[in-house]
């Protein structure tokens, strides 16, 4: 469907008139315009309405149409077409082609916003940059020719384009291609929010969701036909307004410029004699993934999927009733093509038909749904939204760390290595997230981080930007006399070839041969993070008792990849023993341990790997399960998770029994102390009574304490008390039992 709105400007100036006519604005359909601020001259500032956020302005990669509109304010090209369809000069002051070549001579003089110039060489680099299939850029087949390639000569200042296949319209599809100097091309993800302009005008400052800021540039003097830009503004604001009626009442109040209305709002804004200039732009498209193996990739269910919609009936709805049905695909006018390329080649709508055209070609429907060969047929509906980019937390390597997801792909925060994150919340308009963080020398702090200085690094690099800014400091005001324990990172290799990552924390001064607490998370996908950590502090009191603490990330933990994160299903004990005995085997080897100084804790799923390898070994001297789980049968039933558990974690239920550590207490004889939380619906205090029972009744010293009122959940947010106890009470009994 074709869509004819107004550009509206309710004072017309020369200068708001020039902004439309000459860069072409956001979106290129419809611009109204009003306020008291567009007057002539450098001076003045014209503020335009976008319908959403552009997201990422890199001009290698943005391709949403905000971004491509906006970037025209930054970014000159090679040509501009007039008018009447003609090219124009813009950086190349002349060119001569053919279907398989084009040849540009760029003008002298034209400079980026550091004052680099901007030269034959820059732009043949730009060529090949977007042809590369490896950069995956967008524009390649938009602005650059597939199979282009780009040599520039110095001395005249030319850039010759060639292609091993036709392309026609070489020279159109570079009014699409924003000139870089080349040193931008190294990392081009760093003009996300910013520029190093080669036309008109410079990014000075962006507030995603809010405005982008764009000032004149001095000196510019190489727009069409050579044109100085004296009749252009000396700022534009780019304001998203997301509402097109809300838009609509900025127009009218003035507060706005400019704003493209493509709806009903037109006809209030007309009763209102807001002035406008319209132009067309196709306002929907169907696309169809024509690889093999995709269903569409046959003709007969392209022309079936067309023809059971009523596509003038959607034109109407989407346009408010002011489209009329296109008669080309995708070029705003005006056009290199004339004539009506869409009439009588579309399939009418007719359901019927499509239906029956399906089913010739295999597809069968039941209740709703075509398939074909088990298969459905499916159509995606892709939708811009407001923000683009999505930040978002998620574990790698134990630690969790803060991502941001955008146009480029997904780049890890610039926080200094080591960091751990455990809250965020983001201030999207005001591009800031205040993060709590935590690293090897501070419990939680809030740092406040700027997004829009957060810059991905290339080929696995690090990010960079600012270092964020701490707005507290409770570890030093708090606890100035306290120094926590270092904690250091280590890999085990187990004897199947898996790597366990694991974490040792005690003092720089303890002897080698000491005791060892080995410590398992729950989960079991959960994780150990090497930074400092609150919920364990009697790791950090047992490492100023000499201890060596060792935590480890056995198979099953969070942040090492799928097949390790499945690794312990229906095997919980029996995959990921060895995780822990072969770590703690290699240190007694390498004589940092004492072999008969070995206590073992766990708490949830490490209180049952603690249970279970107290049946399998005879390595420790004392044993301290917490929030314990030892009867896989009846927590099947008993526990809010059971259900899942029973079915997802160990699938068989032949196996509830066999991998239950109540099967065979027999063989546990380590002294054990159990520590449960008495409102635990996870793993019921049940659980830890019946262990308790077992023990006992074959004379394995054993102690039961519950804490009353606790959840599943009480050492992170528990009553401060319960979690002070349960640590002394820990540290008492691994003590007591290991000295010698």
């Amino acid at each position: 469907m074709a869509s004819t709105a107004g550009k509206r400007t309710a004072r017309r100036t020369r200068t708001t008139a020039a902004v439309v006519t000459a860069l072409g604005l956001v979106g290129s359909a419809a611009a109204c315009g009003g306020g008291t601020s567009a007057g002539g001259g450098d001076g003045s500032t014209v503020t335009v309405a976008a319908s959403g956020d552009p997201g990422s302005l890199s001009p290698t990669t943005a391709l949403a149409s905000t971004a491509l509109a906006m970037n025209s304010f930054a970014y000159d090209t090679l040509v501009h077409i007039d008018a009447d369809g003609s090219l124009v000069p813009g950086v190349a002051e002349k060119w001569s082609a053919t279907t398989t070549s084009a040849k540009f001579t760029i003008r002298p003089g034209v400079t980026c916003e550091d004052g680099s110039a901007l030269t034959a060489e820059d732009v043949a680099a730009e060529y090949n940059h977007i042809a590369d299939p490896k950069n995956q850029s967008p524009m390649l087949g938009l602005s650059v020719p597939v199979t282009a390639v780009a040599k520039a000569d110095k001395a005249t200042r030319t850039v010759t384009v060639t292609t091993t296949k036709p392309a026609p319209f070489i020279v159109q599809m570079a009014r699409l291609l924003p000139l870089l100097c080349e040193k931008s091309l190294a990392r081009p993800t760093a003009l996300a929010r910013t520029t190093n302009a080669s036309g008109p005008y410079r990014l000075t400052e962006a507030v995603p969701g809010d405005h982008y800021t764009y000032v004149k540039r001095d000196g510019y003097r190489w727009g069409p036909r050579g044109s100085s830009g004296a009749g252009l503004p000396g700022k534009v604001v780019v304001k998203v307004v997301a509402n097109e009626s809300t838009a609509a009442n900025l127009l009218m109040a003035g507060q706005i410029n400019v704003a493209l209305i493509n709806g009903a709002d037109q006809d209030r804004l007309d009763a209102a004699k807001v002035k406008y200039r319209s132009s067309e732009a196709l306002f929907g498209q169907l696309l169809f993934n024509q690889a093999a193996g995709r269903p569409t990739a046959d003709l007969a269910v392209r022309k079936a999927l067309v023809s059971v919609l009523d596509l003038k009936q959607l034109g109407s709805v989407a346009t408010g009733g002011k489209g009329r049905p296109p008669t080309g695909i995708g070029e705003i006018t005006p056009t290199p093509c004339a004539g009506d390329t869409v009439t009588g080649n579309l399939p009418a709508h007719d359901t019927v038909r499509a239906a029956a055209a399906l089913t010739a070609a295999g597809w069968t429907k039941s209740g709703g749904t075509w398939t074909k060969d088990g298969k459905p047929l499916t159509v995606g509906l892709n939708y811009a939204t407001n923000q683009n980019d999505i930040v978002f937390c998620a574990r790698d390597r134990g630690a969790t760390r803060l991502y941001r997801v955008d146009a480029a792909g997904i780049s890890a925060s610039p926080l200094p290595a080591g960091t751990g994150v455990s809250g965020c919340s983001v201030a999207a308009k005001a591009g800031r997230a205040a993060v709590v963080v935590s690293d090897a020398s501070r419990f939680a702090e809030v740092v406040l981080l700027d997004l829009d200085a957060w810059t991905p690094g290339e080929a696995g690099q690090p990010s960079t930007g600012r270092q964020p800014a701490r707005l507290t400091d409770h570890m030093v005001r708090s606890l100035p006399e306290i120094a926590l324990h270092p904690v250091t990172e280590r890999e085990f290799s187990i004897a199947d070839g898996t790597v366990v990552h694991g974490m040792i924390t005690r003092a720089a001064d303890t002897p080698p041969g000491g005791p060892l607490l080995v410590d398992v998370h729950g989960g079991p996908q959960n994780a150990w993070a090497p930074h400092s950590d609150p919920a364990h502090l009697y790791h950090q009191e047992l490492a100023s008792r000499g201890w060596t603490v060792l935590t480890l990330n056995v198979r099953a933990s969070d942040g090492y990849g799928e097949a390790f994160y499945t690794g312990a299903v229906g095997a919980w004990g029996e995959t990921d023993e060895q995780d822990v005995l072969q770590p703690v085997a290699a240190l007694v080897a390498e004589g940092l341990v004492d072999p008969e100084r070995i206590a073992l804790t766990g708490y949830s799923y490490g209180g049952y790997l603690t249970c279970w390898l107290s049946t399998r070994s005879d390595l420790f001297a004392a044993v301290v399960p917490g929030g314990v789980l030892v009867d896989l049968k009846s927590m099947a039933g008993t526990s809010e998770e059971g259900h899942l558990i029973a079915r997802y974690e160990i699938g068989d239920p032949e196996r509830l029994t066999e991998l239950s550590p109540l099967s065979h207490a027999d063989a546990v004889r380590a002294p054990t102390l159990i520590l449960h939380d008495g409102a635990d619906d996870t793993c019921p205090v049940g659980q830890a009574e019946q262990w308790f029972h077992a023990l006992r009744t074959r004379d394995v010293p054993a102690r039961l304490v519950v804490y009353p009122g606790s959840s599943h959940l009480f050492l992170l947010d528990g009553r401060p008390s319960h979690r002070e106890d349960y640590s002394r009470r820990l540290i008492e009994w691994v003590t007591t039992h290991t000295n010698r």
